[in-house]
């Protein structure tokens, strides 16, 4: 659950606050709003409804728990807090620029974790990544040893130019962690590049796409309220069964 975000002038760029809960543990994530035009940092809903998912989601808790993620487009970091209070080892990436940010909330995310006495939630890997300079960053994040069982990322796909760069860097992931499952957030601001995004996913990188019927998200994501946010899952053919 959350509660809306609280906004305070600071010259002229505003602090944005959002409080969260995860399996009972009260998380607050500040991002910034440049009005300069490099967009609102904050938490979007996608994110909010694939936290749902897997906290109280069928079957959720076991695709995360023990397993190795790693987190694309992290944002906040709202979503890679969430996943590894339910017992995952999270890489949580993005861009350079947005690194300070992310590591401030993961930082004071794991801080109240372990103050609320949950000293078993594995810490949090954060690193760089942009995905039109993936061959810069990759293999750091791609030991041999140590595949990854999900790949998810959130509100992704809302510019047309980043859907190859991301397709491109889910395939090299796929190349690595074949067996990895894909969950993806979606907040649907255009509905024709939505489609079209899954419909390239499944031609470009050689998996299966489905998304999960709302009847399979926990309430209150399953209410028309929430309509525009959904969750694809996607694999490699012949993977093991996810949360479809």
């Amino acid at each position: 659950s959350y509660s809306f975000c609280t906004l305070l002038a600071r010259g002229r760029r505003m602090a944005i606050t959002q409080e969260f809960v995860i399996d009972g543990i009260e998380l607050t994530l500040s991002g910034d709003d440049d009005v300069d035009n490099t967009g609102a940092r904050r938490v979007w809903d996608a994110a909010v409804v694939l936290a749902g998912f897997f906290e109280k989601g069928d079957k959720g808790r076991k695709l995360v728990k023990g397993k190795r993620v790693i987190e694309l487009g992290a944002g906040l970091g709202y979503l890679s807090l969430a996943v590894a209070v339910l017992g995952a080892k999270v890489v949580s990436t993005e861009m350079e620029e947005m690194l300070p940010l992310l590591r401030r909330n993961i930082n004071q995310g794991i801080g109240r974790v372990k103050g609320e006495g949950r000293l078993q939630v594995h810490p949090i890997t954060i690193a760089p990544l942009d995905w039109t300079k993936r061959s810069d960053h990759l293999p750091a994040l791609t030991p041999p040893s140590e595949p990854y069982d999900l790949i998810i990322a959130t509100d992704v796909i809302y510019i047309e130019s980043y859907v190859e760069p991301f397709l491109a860097t889910i395939s090299a992931l796929l190349e690595h962690s074949p067996k990895a499952h894909i969950y993806i957030g979606v907040h649907v601001r255009d509905e024709a590049l939505t489609i079209a995004f899954q419909r390239r996913m499944a031609d470009t990188i050689n998996v299966t796409t489905k998304v999960l019927p709302r009847k399979k998200l926990p309430h209150p994501y399953n209410t028309d309220e929430w309509e525009h946010a959904y969750i694809i899952h996607a694999k490699r053919s012949g993977g093991a069964r996810g949360g479809d």
